[in-house]
């Protein structure tokens, strides 16, 4: 039976720069290029600029993960990522987009093939779920912790599970899935 190398342990070896340096880091890279990508989107980040970005994030991890704590590694690489948008912001070398717009956008480019029906739809429901509902929902998809979440909004860890359950809900009703 093959055991699983957790995120934290890929990353001691990519920090620690000895002989599987390389390959452990490409691991990670595998891991959450898509996490990261969608991420990225979710803080309107056009999908073109997102891939690009993307790519720069995972540079500065390489150059920083030497001084990672290591820490959970997920909510470091995407506080990198997050750092790394308010710097583009700021220098306006980035455009903001809506998030579903770029989210269609990839997801077209990802998925083979794309329901256009269902994808227009689901971005119909997610554009008319109340905004901290849309905000938990997308964070969730990113792979953010409940801890995280309530971090960033400011709310407890009850909260972010009550809001993502309703979110659900409403993205269920909305596309006429129905709960077993």
């Amino acid at each position: 039976m093959a055991v699983a190398i957790n995120d934290e342990s890929l990353a001691a070896r990519a920090a620690a720069r000895g002989p599987d340096a390389a390959s452990a880091f490409t691991s990670l890279v595998d891991r959450y290029t898509v996490r990261l990508l969608r991420f990225l989107v979710s803080l309107q980040v056009n999908a073109a600029d997102a891939e690009d970005l993307a790519a720069d994030v995972w540079l500065r991890a390489w150059q920083k993960l030497p001084l990672w704590k290591h820490e959970h590694f997920r909510g470091w690489l995407f506080t990198v990522a997050r750092n790394r948008v308010k710097d583009h912001f700021a220098s306006s070398r980035l455009r903001r987009t809506d998030p579903l717009d770029a989210a269609e956008a990839m997801a077209a480019r990802a998925c083979q093939p794309v329901y256009a029906d269902e994808v227009s739809k689901l971005k119909s429901c997610l554009a008319h779920l109340k905004g901290d509902f849309r905000t938990v929902f997308l964070a969730h998809t990113e792979g953010q912790t409940y801890e995280s979440m309530g971090r960033t909004q400011g709310v407890p860890i009850g909260t972010v599970q009550s809001r993502l359950h309703r979110a659900r809900a409403a993205l269920q009703e909305c596309m006429g899935a129905t709960s077993a």
